[in-house]
């Protein structure tokens, strides 16, 4: 049968992907992760034995993507081109109770909302969601773990006996979460605590960024645009006063 790691790949459409394997001489094979990178994500999630150098990986990976995965490694071939019901809701604190709702808050959602970075090998499947310069905001963040949660009960239904996939989540940001409002799903908690790696910022003398705005220099919005500093190295918005 299909293990993790090609059933993965079957759904992998991003063409950043395909191009960097092209533009650094690995058209077959994905280019293997540095190992002190490795070795830091298995510290933070306490995998035992590391995370192996032929371990498999892909850059925005869609949720939707994630769940078709799971169900083809766990079931093969057979589950091509049939209809499967699409779970709703996992948070009943936020009922779904319109059409537009309930598509926000289930499994398939037919959007492009994804993981920055996804890692398997055997039956482990990390998830990382990464942020340089911007920042996750708080309903982006309860959108992220409702789909989460979503996942994470869907695997546990597809998925038994040896293939059975472990589910891991970490943060990574120049910067540690502080205070974050966003009720994470309890299997990504490790010691009650989301998992975090502190992200490298390359040395610029000055970051920018370019902006839309009007004659004045102050609007967002207009016919002018300028070149401005950037915000200062984000992560995580930290809840109003």
């Amino acid at each position: 049968m299909t293990n993790l790691a090609d059933a993965l790949e079957r759904f992998n459409r991003k063409e950043t992907n395909l191009l960097l394997r092209f533009a650094v001489g690995h058209s077959e094979k994905h280019p293997p992760l540095n190992a002190c990178f490795r070795r830091n994500i298995a510290i933070k999630l306490a995998i035992e034995g590391g995370i192996p150098e032929h371990a498999w990986w892909a850059a925005a990976y869609h949720f939707d993507w994630l769940a078709g995965a799971l169900r083809l490694f766990a079931d093969g071939e057979a589950v091509v081109g049939k209809d499967w019901p699409n779970p709703v809701n996992p948070d009943p604190d936020t009922p779904a109770t319109t059409n537009q709702t309930k598509r926000s808050h289930s499994l398939i959602q037919g959007n492009q909302e994804d993981i920055d970075l996804i890692i398997a090998f055997d039956t482990t499947l990390i998830m990382i969601e990464a942020k340089g310069y911007g920042y996750l905001g708080s309903g982006q963040a309860a959108r992220k773990a409702r789909r989460l949660q979503l996942l994470y009960e869907h695997a546990g239904k597809v998925s038994s006996g040896t293939r059975r996939v472990s589910l891991h989540f970490l943060l990574i940001s120049p910067t540690e979460p502080q205070k974050l409002l966003t009720k994470w799903p309890p299997w990504t908690l490790i010691n009650d605590t989301i998992p975090w790696l502190k992200l490298p910022l390359a040395a610029v003398q000055t970051p920018l960024q370019v902006n839309r705005c009007g004659p004045n220099g102050k609007s967002r919005e207009g016919s002018f645009w300028s070149i401005v500093k950037s915000s200062t190295p984000g992560g995580w918005v930290p809840p109003k006063p």
